[in-house]
Order: C-alpha cells, then structure tokens, then sequence
C-alpha cells in the first residue's frame, strides 16, 4: 500500500501544476515526433537533438530515483496516527525542491529544443499545435480531468487493499502515467490511466 500511496502523492502534485503560460512558447519532444513532415529538421539538428535527449534522459532517470527517495520519506512522516508537523513540512520542502529540479529539467530541455528551430520552424509547430488541439486552454481541460482520473484511482487502490486485493498491477501502470506526464505526452498518459481504472474494474 506504502508505494501506491506515495506514486499518488508525486503524481496529485504534478497533475495539479496545470498547464503553464509559458508552454505556449516551447516545444515538447513529442510534439516535434509528431509534426516531423511539417518542420523538416535538418541533419545537425536531429543530431543536436539526439545528444540533447540522451542528457535529459540520464537527468531524468537520476531525478525520478530522488523523487522516489524524498516521497517515500514524505509518505512515512504523514502516515503517522500522530504527524510531527515540523519533520514533515521539512521533508515536504525536499520532496518539492526535487520537483523544481525535474521542472528546471524539462524546461532547460525544451530551451534546448527551440533554440535549434528556425523561426518558420517554430511557427510551423505552434500552428501544428492548434490544428491538433494541444494549446494550453485544452491542456487546462485535460489537467482538471486527469486530476479527477487520479483520484478515483487513489480511492479505488485503498478500497482494493482493505478487501485484500494487490494493488501491484495498477501500480505498476500509474508508474507509466508518471513516466508519461513527466516527459510532457497527456494523451499516452490519459490512455495509460485508463487501464488503471479498468484494472480497478470501472468501465471506460
């Protein structure tokens, strides 16, 4: 039960930081993967871009292993039948000092991505983005559902472990849903969260 419950923690907190101003003006991975036919890159900088992923990767992996770390500490202080407050508002500050590392993570990466792309190149992106309805207003809609998404999860695990059930298999999947959201794909992440659900036996 202590590793689901800690998942759901790292997972409410990110789903909860919504969509940003600034994601109007960067570009994901996977939005570059997607709009490929329209930007064209050129050789260097799909060699650029490779090399930038192999660092964010290697970062990424580090962080998660921290995060993990600083939650599970989190989860055990406030657990208690009696919480000390100042042990767990300390570890809390840890535990988000890690979160603003990822996030200045993900945002130096995608720095890194836009400053390889020509100005056509970004204004090809930013009207491929429109045209398949990922700007930020329908990243808004998405957060608010996925937020709701988690949390029937979250119910659905507790009522699962005090009937005796193992909780493993939808763990395993909320660790894709993480994955998924942390590097930036909502859709793989939604679809993953859904078979969570059904795991859990609701319907679609």
């Amino acid at each position: 039960m202590k590793p689901i419950r800690s998942l759901l923690v790292v997972l409410l907190l990110t789903f909860r930081a919504g969509a940003e101003p600034i994601d109007d003006y960067l570009f994901p991975p996977d939005l570059i993967v997607r709009a490929q036919d329209e930007v064209k890159l050129t050789d260097e900088q799909r060699q650029h871009l490779r090399d930038a992923t192999d660092k964010m990767d290697a970062r990424f992996r580090e962080l998660q292993v921290l995060l993990k770390k600083e939650t599970d500490a989190f989860v055990a202080l406030v657990k208690e039948g009696h919480v000390d407050s100042t042990a767990a508002l300390a570890q809390l500050d840890k535990l988000l000092d890690g979160e603003r590392e990822m996030k200045k993570a993900q945002i130096g990466f995608m720095l890194a991505i836009k400053n390889e792309l020509t100005p056509e190149q970004q204004a090809k992106l930013t009207a491929f983005r429109k045209t398949q309805g990922l700007d930020r207003g329908l990243m808004d809609e998405f957060q608010k559902r996925i937020v709701a998404k988690a949390q029937r999860v979250k119910d659905g695990v507790e009522k699962l472990a005090a009937n005796g059930g193992d909780p493993g298999p939808v763990a395993a999947v909320m660790e894709e849903v993480r994955t998924f959201m942390e590097k930036g794909k909502p859709k793989e992440a939604e679809a993953a969260i859904d078979r969570a659900l059904k795991l859990l036996g609701e319907s679609k």
